[in-house]
């Protein structure tokens, strides 16, 4: 059997976004369907990973260290005062608030001290860092080609959050 799903981190599966194939007569009967699968939704062969090439409009390649706790430990930092608008603030606060990120992976029933995929790799990690780096630049007037969108859009695909 081959049991496939498809979609965003932490979010359940539409009808469509799941399947069940099988039995197979053989392993290699089973892999070439999931391969098939793979590369409807990625662009790419399934095989080695050092020659996949994330494509637009396609899932691409998250490399997870699954085996690495999530350090929860949160040192206190003491920020210079927001130039926000105060509803701005408030609401940039609602969205990075600890409490509702731990009630929504409470709401999975994923375990608080994991990511939902494992802990990203530390090139998963430099490629949100660069991202965020760009998303910067073009806040700050910077020739950035990518809209907000598409830039948003990479950041999560980098640094899947539930």
């Amino acid at each position: 059997f081959v049991w496939m799903k498809w979609g965003r981190v932490g979010e359940p599966p539409k009808a469509t976004a799941k399947a069940m194939k099988g039995p197979f007569p053989t392993k290699d009967a089973g892999l070439k369907v999931f391969a098939k699968k793979f590369f409807d939704k990625t662009g790419n062969a399934w095989g080695p990973f050092a020659a996949f090439v994330t494509k637009n409009n396609k899932y691409t390649w998250i490399q997870i260290d699954k085996n690495e706790e999530v350090n929860t430990k949160v040192e206190d930092v003491e920020y210079e005062p927001s130039t926000l608008d105060p509803k701005t603030r408030e609401l940039v606060e609602l969205l990075f608030s600890r409490d509702m990120r731990d009630d929504a992976l409470t709401s999975f029933n994923l375990d608080l001290k994991r990511l939902p995929l494992g802990v990203p790799s530390e090139q998963q990690i430099q490629t949100g860092i660069s991202i965020l780096n760009e998303i910067k630049d073009k806040l700050n007037g910077e020739n950035v080609p990518n809209s907000y969108y598409e830039l948003s859009s990479r950041f999560y695909t980098a640094i899947p959050h539930s």
